[in-house]
């Protein structure tokens, strides 16, 4: 009798665990693939994940567009003072041959220039190489309205197609020219002077500028 006891309570013993554990194994149960498709890449909250990196993306992308922007306008706009600085200087230097060089057919030096040789001249110590011909000068982009110091300048007759003179703006509707003929003293004059009645008078921009409010 105390064997058969000893048996049956061991059966019970067993029988208990085997339920306990059975209890258990239910809720740490693997995900069937029915409840994988729940939370599959079509479930909604994949998906707003998914938007959400995407729209990450784009702010990400959006900003590091607009600090490439930023630094290229700044990287203009010092370009822009620094050709301001470089052409004032040049303005101190031409200036120094007013009154004393004299007008040279085909010359492109302060020993002796014609106008379009001047222009060259002018741009030659900023690193332009132009053509030597006011009619060629003329032809050059972009034209402007509001001249800056260093600038060109192109005359032409009116009703005429070809540019026939050319110089380079000072400020102050002033200009510095070779003179036109043989005889002539490089000189600073106004664009209101009466010799340029009667002409077409346009402004031709080759380097960049700061703008001018």
């Amino acid at each position: 009798m105390k064997r058969l006891a000893t048996v049956s309570t061991l059966s019970i013993i067993l029988v208990s665990c085997s339920a306990s554990v059975g209890y258990s194994d239910n809720h740490n149960i693997q995900p069937t693939p029915t409840a994988f498709s729940q939370v599959s890449p079509g479930s909604s909250f994949i998906q707003t994940l998914i938007g959400f990196k995407r729209e990450q993306t784009k702010m990400e992308a959006e900003v590091a567009a607009q600090k490439a922007k930023e630094l290229a306008e700044q990287k203009i706009r010092q370009q822009q003072f620094e050709n301001k600085k470089d052409i004032a200087e040049r303005i101190v230097e031409i200036k120094q041959y007013s009154k004393k060089t004299w007008y040279v057919f085909s010359g492109s030096t302060p020993r002796g220039w014609d106008c379009s040789g001047l222009v060259v001249w002018f741009y030659e110590g900023l690193g332009i190489e132009l053509p030597h011909s006011a009619s060629k000068q003329g032809l050059l982009k972009p034209k402007i309205k509001n001249p800056q110091p260093g600038d060109i300048v192109v005359f032409r007759q009116n009703g005429y197609k070809n540019f026939h003179h050319s110089a380079i703006y000072l400020g102050d509707n002033k200009i510095i020219h070779s003179g036109f003929d043989k005889g002539d003293r490089t000189e600073i004059i106004s664009l209101d002077d009466q010799v340029f009645e009667n002409t077409d008078i346009k402004f031709i921009r080759i380097l960049e500028l700061p703008i001018v409010e």
